[in-house]
């Protein structure tokens, strides 16, 4: 037998509690594997410290200028 029959044959017998716990065992796995979900709201204030020192007039005024060439 290889491991697949082995499972399957053991499945087979379990009864609705024990298939129930196996289930619960199979989705803790499935969580612990998967990657870690983030929110787009982690990356506030990232890199507030580079504009500080911008004047936002200035800014506006630059970027105007590069849409008019």
């Amino acid at each position: 037998m290889n491991v697949k029959e082995i499972i399957k044959t053991e499945i087979d017998n379990l009864n609705s509690n024990q298939m129930n716990e196996l289930y619960r065992l199979i989705q803790q796995w499935k969580t612990a594997d998967s990657p870690p979900k983030h929110s787009i709201l982690e990356l506030r204030g990232l890199g507030k410290d580079i504009w500080q020192t911008v004047s936002v007039a200035d800014y506006l005024n630059q970027e105007r200028d590069a849409w008019n060439g």
